[in-house]
């Protein structure tokens, strides 16, 4: 079941506005048109959590409605305020992307979450699962579109009281049609709050509840929770064999900035995610 969760949340974040379909009401797709698809094949994301494995991906699952007003995409949710040919307002919702990287609760040693360890005595094996919810975030997006580019923003906030933070992201695509297939270049970069930031990627006091204080860190400011910044750029291609089946393929680079790199959490900052396979329409209408 986890795995089935890893593809599905992962196609709404980074995967479908190439398949032909998108998430944003200015694309002038029909009303009240649903569009079931899925996508098979192989790829991975990198997980940054330390105990935890990478994801990876073969089998990716799509639903789509577009209304007057309202859009549903995958686990996104969307109201349409205003649009005009260039530009667009919408208040629009999403599950909270980094808790995909907690849905495999990493299991950690307290060695590692410890700046120092006794060299014997049964504390060694001391382990402690590091436990994160997944939350929705909601608020405003907003969107400029001219030709074959567009500019987005977006602030959005925990609406489940998980964490209680705040996510602000920036989002530049290009797309463009050859004979050979669609071309998708994009540049993104997101800030994550304190509060946000602190839950996912930090230790919590309440981690190390069941550690013997021997092992406890020496230095509270381990806990302190502090923002960061997540920039990224992706290449995505398709190519379109018919009106239901295409090749469809993207490689994403993510790159983590904390404040505190000596987390305790997270061992690579430098994250990876690609796919290839061939994305079937199975119903639009």
């Amino acid at each position: 079941m986890k795995t089935f969760c890893y593809h599905f949340i992962f196609l709404t974040l980074s995967f479908t506005p190439m398949l032909g379909v998108a998430a944003d009401p200015n694309q002038f797709v029909k009303s009240n048109t649903w569009e079931l698809s899925v996508s098979t094949g192989f790829g991975k994301i990198t997980n940054p959590v330390k105990g935890n494995k990478d994801l990876s991906l073969w089998l990716l699952p799509s639903i789509n409605y577009y209304g007057e007003n309202v859009y549903l995409h995958n686990t996104d949710i969307g109201y349409n305020l205003f649009e005009n040919e260039h530009v667009f307002i919408d208040i629009y919702g999403k599950l909270d992307e980094l808790s995909l990287f907690h849905l495999d609760n990493a299991s950690l040693s307290a060695a590692a979450v410890s700046p120092f360890s006794p060299s014997r005595g049964p504390q060694s094996d001391i382990s402690i699962k590091v436990q994160r919810s997944a939350t929705y975030l909601a608020g405003t997006k907003v969107g400029f579109s001219f030709d074959k580019q567009q500019l987005s923003f977006e602030l959005l906030t925990d609406v489940l009281g998980v964490h209680n933070g705040y996510q602000l992201s920036a989002l530049y695509q290009w797309r463009n049609s050859f004979n050979f297939g669609k071309v998708s270049f994009s540049t993104s970069i997101d800030y994550f709050s304190s509060k946000q930031s602190g839950y996912y990627f930090y230790l919590n006091e309440s981690d190390t509840h069941k550690i013997s204080p021997l092992f406890m860190p020496s230095n509270d400011s381990v806990f302190t929770q502090h923002p960061a910044w997540m920039p990224s750029v992706k290449l995505e291609y398709v190519y379109p064999f018919s009106e239901q089946l295409s090749f469809v393929s993207f490689y994403r680079y993510q790159h983590l900035n904390l404040e505190r790199e000596d987390t305790l959490l997270i061992d690579t900052f430098n994250l990876h995610s690609f796919f290839f396979g061939f994305h079937w329409k199975l119903y639009a209408g």
